[in-house]
């Protein structure tokens, strides 16, 4: 029985450019030219026994050619990649872009491979919060932010972190054809500081400089001149800590760029909001990384 994920497999092996959904354009890696190929997938599954599910995927793989079709292409796909398939095959121009689609509508019925299954996890919980100057090399390890001298603060009402892409969609006149790619991510992370001093401006202000005086027993923080500026990034790793399913850890570069609030009520903690915006943390223009603790079964599927 083929698989889908042998049929991307295939695929692959022809050489040409492939993404899954689209190909997202940055400043390093840009959309290739064509030929190049995108598949996409939805996917049902059945059966209540683990054992036994059965997945059912409708999956698409397209051809995108300069100006018109490219029979030997074509002909590559049917004979190497679809060869033990049922599909539908179509065409259509996309004149915005000067190029031509060839689409390959296919399903695929299969078991649910073993080990396959993931771990469902409910997250349920707040975060601790560390942070590290960035050197612009190398981002650190987990193991290596989040230690107790790394801890940023106690934080109040959890934390969030949000990737926002932007996208460009071109379409013909008849609105019946369309091509859609990513052209800016974004992404931001916010939280709020209960415990605060200080020291804790220069995470909040690029252009913070604090100085002690041992004598008086005072600790100044001046805020603002642009000519004090220092550039300054930083790495912020939550950490979110689940005994039961595994512990999580999101990271960023970047710093704060939304200013903050210091408000003093009679009735209500102080708890300064800060929200830093992602900066490329690689050559690969990296935003965030995402990483979870594997059960024993899926560590055993690798």
């Amino acid at each position: 029985m083929t698989t889908f994920e042998e049929i991307i497999k295939r695929a692959e092996g022809l050489g040409l450019p492939i993404a899954r959904n689209q190909f997202t354009a940055t400043n390093k890696k840009p959309v290739p030219d064509p030929p190049f190929l995108v598949y996409l997938s939805t996917e049902r599954q059945r059966g209540d026994d683990t054992k036994n599910r059965i997945r059912e995927i409708e999956g698409s793989l397209e051809l995108y050619t300069e100006r018109k079709a490219d029979p030997d292409l074509e002909k590559q796909i049917e004979e190497k990649v679809l060869f033990d398939v049922e599909f539908r095959k179509y065409q259509a121009q996309i004149p915005q872009e000067d190029t031509t689609q060839t689409a390959y509508d296919f399903t695929i019925t299969q078991k649910k491979m073993k080990g396959e299954q993931s771990m469902e996890r409910i997250i349920l919980g707040s975060a601790d919060v560390y942070i590290q100057a960035f050197d612009g090399s190398t981002v650190p390890v987990t193991a290596d932010i989040c230690k107790p001298e790394n801890l940023m603060a106690y934080i109040s009402g959890g934390a969030s972190v949000e990737y926002k892409p932007s996208f460009y969609t071109a379409k013909d006149d008849t609105g019946k054809k369309s091509k859609t790619i990513v052209t800016e991510e974004e992404v931001t992370l916010k939280t709020g500081i209960m415990t605060f001093d200080g020291n804790k401006f220069k995470y909040l202000c690029d252009t913070a400089r604090v100085t002690e005086d041992k004598v008086k027993k005072r600790r100044t923080v001046k805020i603002g001149g642009i000519d004090n500026r220092q550039g300054a990034r930083y790495v912020i790793c939550l950490h979110h800590k689940d005994a039961v399913d595994g512990d999580i850890w999101v990271m960023i570069v970047g710093n704060n760029q939304a200013g903050f609030t210091i408000s003093f009520e009679k009735d209500k903690e102080t708890v300064v909001d800060e929200e830093i915006t992602a900066l490329p943390m690689d050559e690969e223009g990296t935003l965030l990384m995402y990483e979870e603790e594997m059960t024993e079964s899926e560590a055993a599927a690798v």
